[in-house]
């Protein structure tokens, strides 16, 4: 993984005072260079804005754009939008470099830091759990669509049976009722 040096913020040299703002244009180079298959491709507009105090370094990344990915239904690819805003602390330490729910620990005297990583992180956990064309406002595969609609299961013969075992009186008979009406 090779990533460009302007994604190095120079921790060490940053004023004490004021926001320091980086700006980046993502594409699927920047995608590609991580070995995740979470995200491929994509097109962002990011910026990383830290405000340092002390040895603690207050970071707020924006991405704005869209991530190229797969339709959980119909498995055909699009773009979808998002927009991302987090937060993350930088704080040196004495100890060994780690990560914590909100806050990265770096060695005292590290002098530059990769957001890189974080930003791809930030976009990755934007994500919707499903993914969907609908989500992008645009229509799944048709062919794929048909093709699932078509293999719906229809009822069983058991299944019929058992509807009509049941006395109209019997306390299910309502869940039967709420069955049919979801089915229709």
């Amino acid at each position: 993984m090779e990533i460009r040096s302007e994604f190095y913020i120079p921790l060490e040299t940053l004023a004490r005072d004021g926001v320091h703002t980086f700006s980046y244009d993502l594409d699927d180079a920047f995608f590609a260079s991580f070995e995740s298959g979470l995200l491929a491709a994509g097109e962002f507009k990011a910026t990383v804005e830290i405000e340092r105090i002390r040895s603690q370094f207050n970071l707020l990344v924006r991405a704005n754009g869209t991530a190229v990915v797969e339709c959980d239904r119909c498995l055909d690819p699009f773009s979808l939008p998002l927009i991302v805003e987090e937060e993350m602390v930088i704080k040196y330490d004495s100890e060994k470099p780690r990560e914590e729910a909100e806050v990265i620990y770096v060695p005292i005297g590290t002098e530059f830091f990769n957001v890189s990583k974080l930003i791809y992180d930030f976009i990755g956990v934007s994500l919707p759990m499903s993914r969907v064309h609908e989500d992008a406002g645009l229509e799944c595969n048709p062919e794929m669509v048909q093709y699932l609609v078509g293999s719906e299961p229809e009822s069983t013969i058991e299944e019929d049976e058992d509807k009509q075992e049941l006395p109209e009186d019997s306390i299910w008979s309502a869940l039967r009722d709420f069955k049919d009406s979801e089915n229709k």
